[in-house]
């Protein structure tokens, strides 16, 4: 680090000496003698440790639901992949207990870089979604928002995306929903980044053209299906990993292409027989999925929430919502306002 540190003085000292040229000889050598002494041009490094957060209980001793501690205990097995860690913060843990508890209170996280506010709201999310799909299976079938996440700004809900299909979208979490009832957790993603605006048109050709951005990964997975591209399957396996791979592959096996298909757009009764949800699909990736029937988690920004509640387009989403929670009026609806910092003045709520 110290050698990184060194030529990185260095390089900045021979900028200032470039950009700022003086002609005296004297004075050059007066400059670079000052700029030479300790704590003038730059200062030693500080080096500072993060902090040590207090481990809680384990997931098998909180009070929660059972089904809750089931899943959440499973997926921080090996077994599992170790999809969430084998043991909460003291603060995940409170948490946890505050949110899936008898009594719900409403919940303000503020802790420190590092100390995984994130799955504060993730694991009592997943928590959730576990007790409802063990307890009430059939009222788990019918598709609503269960929980929203809403930002300040389109970066974070793009960054909390792949935290979402690291974690709903991992095949053991996966695979323990389908165990208990007839589908995975559901999740979208609803910004501008989210294709494609408007009706599903009509023409083909510009159907193709709206989701023609899908085209890298489609070939991408194509590349490393044939067992002869390492260099497609290592990049492929890379972004599952890091969750920026879209959420469609069916188990362990890539599905993005068998999702999108080939040949005609529709059937014969004209509806939609290509980019269209299946039953086990964990992302929906495009707005018309969205649209049709809600997802279970709901990440979008405060601008485009706005919009969705006045177009008639998606009305649907809240309308179903509604009607979900009125039949259930025992279940709870989480509302997630993540980096609550950013928001001032009139964006402020």
């Amino acid at each position: 680090m110290f050698n990184e540190l060194e030529t990185i003085r260095r390089r900045l000292l021979a900028y200032i000496e470039s950009a700022y040229h003086l002609s005296d000889l004297q004075l050059v050598t007066l400059r670079r003698e000052l700029l030479e002494q300790p704590e003038v041009f730059c200062h030693s490094p500080f080096i500072e440790s993060s902090a040590r957060y207090a481990f809680g209980k384990t997931y098998s001793e909180l009070d929660i639901p059972d089904a809750s501690k089931e899943l959440l205990t499973h997926l921080a097995s090996k077994q599992a992949g170790q999809v969430v860690f084998p043991q909460p913060y003291e603060h995940q843990a409170s948490a946890l207990e505050a949110i899936l508890g008898k009594e719900l209170r409403h919940t303000i996280v503020m802790t420190g870089t590092g100390s995984g506010k994130t799955e504060t709201f993730l694991l009592p999310i997943l928590g959730r979604l576990a007790r409802e799909a063990a307890e009430s299976p059939d009222g788990f079938k019918t598709r609503a928002v269960r929980a929203l996440l809403l930002y300040p700004m389109n970066a974070l809900v793009n960054d909390q995306l792949s935290r979402l299909r690291r974690l709903f979208g991992a095949p053991s979490t996966r695979q323990w929903f389908l165990q208990r009832t007839d589908r995975p957790v559901k999740f979208g993603r609803y910004t501008s980044r989210t294709p494609f605006p408007g009706v599903v048109p009509d023409d083909n050709t510009k159907l193709a053209k709206k989701l023609a951005g899908l085209k890298f990964y489609v070939d991408l997975e194509n590349r490393a299906a044939t067992g002869q591209d390492v260099e497609a399957s290592r990049l492929l396996d890379r972004m599952r990993e890091m969750g920026k791979w879209p959420g469609k592959d069916i188990g362990d096996q890539p599905g993005l292409a068998s999702w999108l298909g080939r040949g005609a757009w529709r059937d014969g009764q004209g509806q939609l027989r290509r980019a269209i949800e299946r039953n086990d699909d964990t992302e929906l990736l495009v707005r018309h999925e969205i649209q049709n029937a809600p997802p279970d988690v709901l990440v979008t920004n405060y601008s485009m929430l706005e919009y969705m509640m006045l177009r008639p387009i998606e009305r649907a989403i809240f309308s179903k919502t509604r009607d979900y929670f009125k039949a259930h009026s025992n279940e709870r609806f989480l509302l997630v306002l993540d980096e609550a910092h950013l928001y001032r003045g009139a964006q402020g709520v």
